[in-house]
């Protein structure tokens, strides 16, 4: 009983958390730290409690990085958060057996860091493409969901991106 309390407060809190963030986007006063941030260190981590999820569902995890640093500027909490929300939405979308890869290319010339989340998914039918940015968006959102969540990282994941410089897109 005790374990399922703190899943279900551990739960409510990054929906609180992403409540208080939309709010913060939508008013203009969300902070963003800039600083000089290696990206590496924050994949390592994020791979480290990532791929217990992804043993737990036999999905193949992998990471592809350049083998030196990948400093960039950014707030480096919110990156962690952008990255976290991508990988966890591919975990949750990718059926057991299946393929997730994460891709880094540093892109010196533009002065950017290439991010590529890479899955085996149920994938995103083209008329739905352009929604999934959109706060509150689920494809799927009928009484028979089968995919828990409330619609708001990749909206917040989007604000983020923007307000840091950077853009995002899917195919």
């Amino acid at each position: 009983f005790v374990s399922g309390a703190i899943e279900s407060s551990n739960h409510l809190l990054k929906l609180l958390n992403d409540i208080l963030d939309i709010a913060r986007i939508d008013s203009g006063t969300l902070k963003i730290n800039f600083d000089e941030v290696n990206l590496k260190m924050i994949v390592d981590a994020l791979y480290t409690s990532l791929s217990i999820q992804a043993q737990q569902k036999e999905i193949s995890f992998n990471l592809l990085l350049p083998e030196e640093n990948i400093i960039v500027r950014g707030d480096s909490e919110r990156i962690k958060q952008i990255l976290h929300n991508l990988l966890s939405n591919a975990l949750k979308f990718t059926p057991r057996g299946g393929n997730i890869e994460l891709k880094i290319t540093l892109l010196p010339e533009k002065n950017y860091a290439l991010c590529e989340v890479i899955d085996t998914g149920i994938g995103i039918e083209g008329k739905n493409v352009r929604n999934i940015f959109d706060r509150f968006s689920q494809l799927d959102s009928g009484t028979t969901r089968k995919y828990q969540g409330a619609g708001l990282g990749l909206y917040i994941t989007k604000n983020l991106i923007e307000l840091m410089g950077g853009l995002i897109y899917v195919e």
